[in-house]
């Protein structure tokens, strides 16, 4: 790494996990405050009953709509741009990586990555948690300790600040 970052600097993967972890505290808040004010998505099922046994039918509506997710889900995803796409593209860390010393960086220069480059990471990020945690648990086996598809397509690393 021209870098002047050894292998051995890149942040082991328990430290990279509790990093996020802290990063999508704030979502799970979001999403928890949302599901008290407008229930879950679930309570907005109604299902009517017509007919007498022994043949009676019924009819599902949904009441509620999709506006219950949609509010926090904007909010999640500018809370998450905030801290992941512009905080840690400007300074290299987010709210996580501040609190526990550690730092994304481009892997051969050793820069940070600027808000565009780590908005994309952050994005790619959910890619390496939905393809069944694989994305997110390769840095325990990658020698550079990159996740499978964010790091590696941002030729990032996260190292010890």
């Amino acid at each position: 790494m021209n870098s002047g970052t050894s292998a051995s600097d890149n942040a082991p993967w328990p430290w990279r996990m509790a990093t996020t972890g802290i990063d999508y505290l704030p979502v799970f808040f979001v999403f928890w405050l949302s599901s008290m004010i407008f229930g879950r998505p679930g309570q907005g099922m109604v299902v009517e009953h017509y007919g007498d046994p022994p043949r009676p039918y019924y009819v599902a509506g949904e009441v509620a709509g999709s506006v219950n997710l949609l509010i926090p889900i904007v909010l999640a995803s500018i809370i998450c741009l905030v801290n992941k796409g512009w905080l840690e593209g400007t300074t290299g860390q987010s709210v996580g990586k501040m609190l526990l010393g550690y730092r994304t960086q481009d892997m051969n220069t050793g820069e940070v990555l600027g808000p565009a480059r780590a908005s994309i990471r952050w994005i790619l990020l959910n890619i390496d948690i939905a393809i069944c945690l694989v994305g997110i648990l390769w840095p325990i086996w990658d020698l550079k300790r990159q996740t499978l598809v964010s790091d590696r397509l941002t030729q990032s690393v996260v190292v010890k600040s």
